[in-house]
C-alpha cells in the first residue's frame, strides 16, 4: 500500500519541479525576447547611423568647398594673421575629417574581409545552417563593432566641424576688417 506521507511529498516534490521548470522557462523566454529586441534596435541604429554619416559627409564636403572658393576670392584682402588662422583652423578641421574617412576605409575593409573568410571557409561550404549561423554572428558583433565606430564618427564629426566653424568665423572677421580698412582709406 502506498503511504499517504510519501504520496503527498512525492506530488509536492513535482510540484515545485515543475514551478522551478516553468520560472526557468519563462526567464529564458524572456532572454530571448530582449535579446531580439537589442538586436532589432542595434540593426536600425545602425542603419540610421549608416545614413547620417552619409548625409553628414555631403554636408562637410560642400562646406569646404564654399570655404575654399571664397577664401580663394579674399585672401588678397585678408590680413597675414586672418589668413594664417583661417587657413590653420580649416586644416585641422580637415584632417580631422580625413583621418576618419581612412578609418571608415580600414573599418569598412575589415568587415568586408570577415564577410569574405565565411564564404571561403571550405568546413562549411555545404552546410547552409552553419553558414546562416556564422553569418549571423557576424551581423551581431558587426553591430556591437558599429556602437564604437559611432563614438569616433562623433568625435571626429564635433572636431571637424567646429574647426571649420571657427575658420569662417576668422575669415569673416578677417572680411570685416578689411572692409572696415578699406572705408577708412578712401576718402569719401
Amino acid at each position: 500500500m502506498i503511504d499517504p506521507k510519501n504520496l503527498q511529498e512525492a506530488l509536492k516534490s513535482i510540484s515545485e519541479q515543475t514551478q522551478e521548470t516553468y520560472r526557468k522557462q519563462q526567464e529564458l523566454q524572456a532572454k530571448i525576447t530582449a535579446d531580439k529586441i537589442s538586436d532589432f534596435y542595434t540593426k536600425i541604429v545602425g542603419a540610421q547611423f549608416d545614413k547620417s554619416v552619409a548625409y553628414t559627409n555631403l554636408i562637410v564636403i560642400g562646406g569646404y568647398a564654399t570655404f575654399f572658393a571664397l577664401w580663394s576670392q579674399v585672401k588678397d584682402h585678408l590680413a597675414p594673421l586672418y589668413e594664417l588662422l583661417s587657413a590653420s583652423s580649416i586644416l585641422i578641421s580637415g584632417t580631422s575629417f580625413v583621418f576618419f574617412e581612412v578609418y571608415k576605409m580600414a573599418f569598412t575593409a575589415k568587415l568586408l574581409r570577415k564577410q569574405s573568410d565565411i564564404l571561403r571557409d571550405e568546413s562549411i561550404r555545404n552546410k547552409p545552417d552553419e553558414i546562416l549561423k556564422r553569418f549571423e554572428q557576424y551581423e551581431n558583433a558587426a553591430h556591437q563593432a558599429s556602437i564604437g565606430f559611432g563614438r569616433i564618427w562623433l568625435a571626429s564629426f564635433w572636431v571637424s566641424v567646429t574647426f571649420a566653424l571657427l575658420a569662417i568665423c576668422i575669415l569673416f572677421g578677417g572680411l570685416i576688417s578689411g572692409l572696415i580698412k578699406t572705408y577708412n582709406e578712401h576718402p569719401h
